[in-house]
């Protein structure tokens, strides 16, 4: 499949004084694909760097984009998490570890970021420096095609403050305005004291992994060098093929809360 693209080449021909309005239009652009299924869109410029100031850019401006989170500061919606994303020998001998699995060439199944969190941030951010040539691709999974999969009591129980995400009991599914969201990773549940987990909340992760497994409902592309990946965290999880453990693959990931992008149907 390819993903929704948004061309954004002329970011990096323009000079300084045109920037500005380029990166408000693109964001603009990468907003509206967020809001509505599949959640994500790939913005595709002239040529790969490691310069991800243009991307820090459209997320900021995606982040200070109103309507903001309730009691936010200018500066907390600055805050950027920035990680480069490339094989690290010391976090492939221990994949034990959650936070090391993206810095392995190993598959990563769907998830969402931060799903230990209380409030997870709303977007997250792919740039893509140096893909693998024969692996490596993402795959992509919206909220709808999970919950149409979901029975009913599946969803009531997954929507329960049960589940030990990191220190604390949170729900898989939750609504903000009726709207629905998700988090998810089974690898930090895998880690965790699941023993005061009831029954029917253990049935209804399993029932979840196996929806999650399911390749026919899923997106499946190849993000290229010099193409950025936009998606909506807490609608649209996401993952990745594996890869050879000699590859030089490089990305840079961000995080950053995005108020703006809790509008979504």
């Amino acid at each position: 499949m390819n993903p929704p693209i948004i061309y954004g080449e002329d970011l990096t021909k323009a000079s300084e004084g045109e920037i500005p309005a380029l990166v408000q239009s693109v964001a603009q652009e990468v907003i509206e694909g967020l809001r509505e299924p599949p959640y994500y869109v790939v913005v595709k410029t002239t040529a790969p760097t490691e310069d991800y100031s243009l991307t820090i850019g459209i997320c900021r401006t995606i982040a200070n984009t109103l309507p903001h989170r309730k009691g936010t500061s200018v500066e907390s919606r600055n805050k950027i998490s920035l990680t480069k994303v490339m094989i690290n020998p010391e976090s492939a001998s221990k994949v034990s570890q959650t936070t090391n699995y993206s810095r392995t060439n190993q598959p990563l199944t769907l998830h969402t970021d931060s799903s230990f969190k209380a409030a997870p941030q709303e977007l997250v951010a792919f740039q893509m420096v140096r893909d693998d040539a024969v692996g490596g691709d993402t795959i992509m999974l919206p909220i709808e095609r999970i919950l149409s999969r979901l029975k009913e009591d599946e969803v009531r129980v997954l929507a329960q403050s049960i589940f030990p995400f990191s220190k604390q009991n949170l729900p898989v599914l939750w609504s903000n305005n009726g709207v629905p969201r998700i988090r998810y990773y089974h690898a930090q549940l895998e880690n965790a004291n699941m023993s005061a987990v009831p029954d029917e909340g253990k049935r209804a992760l399993s029932r979840l992994d196996e929806i999650l497994s399911e390749e026919s409902i899923m997106d499946r592309f190849h993000l290229q060098a010099g193409e950025t990946l936009f998606l909506n965290n807490l609608k649209v999880m996401h993952g990745r093929t594996g890869f050879a453990g000699t590859s030089d693959r490089l990305m840079y990931r961000v995080r950053i809360y995005a108020g703006c992008l809790e509008n979504t149907q």
